[in-house]
């Protein structure tokens, strides 16, 4: 049977390049830098895509299923720290991109990979106690865990926010799964869902 792609979650994605890329281009705005945002709220599109496709895909076996994800995810970012070391002299060498997993996003996601498998297995009929027991957890955390709730903390080198794209994820998850289940109608290039 042949998948039909999702063109809202495409559109998504798009979003969330765009985003991610900006933030990234301090440089290029030289003295208007501030401009150069949005990275967050793009990462935070990426993990709802990546949570809404993988719980409509299939599962099989952990280690098929993982293999899968590192095939569509590492080839570019090995390609782009490729490019970026030849044209732009970065430090994000071929050496660097391996050592580090990739760097702080690459590595968020392939863990949450992880959790995201075992939370389908087996979690997906109690996906709303999961979204709610993570956000919990992140309240708490940052209650009486985290130190400096005066910055901006989404950037900051805390792994809260790895929590927070989480929730994304299974937000993505949620819906993926109910508009799976409910029928719906196109009207106008708008679909329209209803139990």
């Amino acid at each position: 049977m042949e998948r039909s792609r999702n063109l809202s979650i495409d559109i998504l994605k798009f979003f969330a390049v765009l985003l991610i890329t900006n933030s990234h281009m301090e440089k290029v705005y030289a003295d208007y830098g501030a401009l150069s945002t949005g990275g967050a709220i793009g990462d935070a599109l990426f993990f709802f895509c990546s949570g809404f496709t993988l719980f409509l895909g299939r599962m099989g076996r952990f280690d098929a299923w993982y293999k899968r994800r590192i095939r569509r995810i590492y080839p570019s970012v090995f390609g782009f720290a490729l490019v970026a070391s030849i044209c732009f002299a970065s430090t994000s060498n071929m050496l660097h991109v391996i050592l580090s997993g990739g760097g702080q996003f690459v590595s968020c996601i392939m863990l949450s990979y992880i959790v995201l498998y075992m939370v389908r297995k087996l979690f997906s009929c109690h996906l709303n106690a999961v979204f709610m027991a993570v956000g919990l957890f992140i309240v708490l955390w940052y209650i009486f865990l985290f130190e400096h709730k005066e910055m901006v903390w989404m950037y900051k080198g805390s792994t809260i926010k790895w929590f927070c794209y989480f929730l994304s994820m299974l937000l993505g998850a949620i819906i993926g799964l109910r508009s799976k289940e409910q029928p719906q109608t196109v009207i106008g290039g708008v679909k329209i869902c209803y139990k």
